[in-house]
């Protein structure tokens, strides 16, 4: 060490030539060395007066521009050292610098926490081990997820079967008339509340609510001329229907498929009947498949004497009746994936974390084998 001290810290600092020659020219002191805003300031011991405000520029000066320039700032990276005319001149980094080498870990104990301490976050540098990890970690999420997709989708569906009452419900459903002179219509669930006759024509359609009443005289009631054995009418029901692949297009039994449901109507002679009414929730299909109404008609008796309680049609004279009148419990039925999309996204999302750290595992034993070798 010089017994000059200006010089030491100018020589530590690793300044170029022509900063030595500037430390030559005008005398320091080591009290005038003074950091601002991330630079050293070398000041100068002959005059105290601060110099004025910097002025930016972009890009290094040259050596001759830095001392012909008074008074300007200029900055760079790594940091500079200003001269006495308040110039700043390039200096390089600072060996051993926190930004350019990496701090090793002193003992093994320090080895040891670094690599099972889950919570501590420390810079690393890239490197193709972590690269390789990260495709990996990639692929195998993507592969993962397809394959529990594809499982979920070849599991047999989930199917859930309530039973409720009738009681207060109002379902909706399409009656058409099979007589030759056509039919009259009632729905009346209430005596003091009779609903107007409805005449529908020969294979028309009517739609109605069918609802439950406890007095056994009210429900649907159609009157028509009887044909010989040929039922009053029909109620329809959306039934489900896989068409054949071995069937031509154009063969009846794939006629009239729709989103696998076929129109099926259960029909009505003469008598009173009785109407069990399922409806079907499919979340698996879609248009006319996703919600199905099927009516199960089973007839109790078959006597078609008009009973004048019954209805609010003037029913004339040779007319049969045939009653439908509503079970007192309904199904509702569900049917839906058993994992749905929302199990899939969280099953895929948490196995894509444990590549994640599986990765990290592979990666920080490499690290803490390769810095105990080195």
């Amino acid at each position: 060490m010089s017994s000059d001290p200006t010089k030491d810290v100018i020589n530590a600092l690793h300044l170029p030539t022509h900063a030595a020659h500037l430390r030559s020219a005008v005398p320091l002191d080591v009290a005038s060395l003074t950091a601002e805003q991330g630079y050293l300031r070398v000041g100068s011991s002959e005059g105290t007066q601060p110099p004025p405000s910097p002025v930016l520029k972009e890009g290094p000066p040259s050596v001759g521009e830095g001392h012909s320039r008074l008074n300007s700032v200029v900055l760079m990276d790594p940091p500079s050292i200003m001269d006495v005319e308040g110039s700043f001149v390039p200096t390089p980094a600072l060996p051993g610098s926190p930004q350019h080498v990496k701090p090793k870990h002193s003992t093994c104990n320090d080895r040891i926490h670094s690599f099972l301490d889950l919570f501590v976050v420390e810079p690393r540098a890239a490197n193709s081990i972590g690269s390789a990890c990260t495709v990996v970690v990639v692929i195998a999420s993507i592969v993962y997820a397809v394959v529990l997709l594809l499982e979920a989708l070849g599991k047999p569906l989930m199917m859930q079967n309530r039973v409720k009452w009738s009681a207060g419900k109002s379902f909706p459903c399409t009656f058409q008339c099979l007589s030759p002179s056509g039919c009259l219509v009632s729905n009346t669930l209430k005596p003091s509340e009779p609903q107007p006759c409805i005449t529908v024509n020969h294979l028309d359609t009517v739609e109605l609510l069918m609802g439950r009443s406890e007095d056994p005289a009210m429900g649907i009631s159609v009157a028509a001329l009887r044909s010989g054995a040929e039922p009053l009418a029909s109620i329809n029901s959306d039934m489900y229907m896989e068409p054949d692949p071995s069937l031509p297009p154009n063969d009846p039994m794939s006629i009239g498929i729709v989103d696998n449901v076929v129109d099926m109507p259960s029909k009505l002679p003469q008598g009173t009947h009785l109407a069990w009414y399922v409806e079907t929730h499919n979340m698996t299909r879609s248009g006319k498949g996703r919600l199905r109404r099927e009516y199960f008609v089973q007839q109790v008796n078959s006597d078609g004497a008009v009973l004048p309680s019954s209805t609010s049609c003037a029913v004339p004279e040779g007319w049969a009746q045939a009653r439908i009148r509503l079970m007192p419990q309904w199904n509702e039925i569900l049917v839906d994936y058993e994992t749905s999309l929302m199990e899939w996204f969280g099953t895929s999302s948490g196995m894509y974390a444990a590549f994640v750290s599986w990765g990290a595992m592979i990666v920080g034993t490499w690290e803490f084998w390769r810095s105990a070798i080195h």
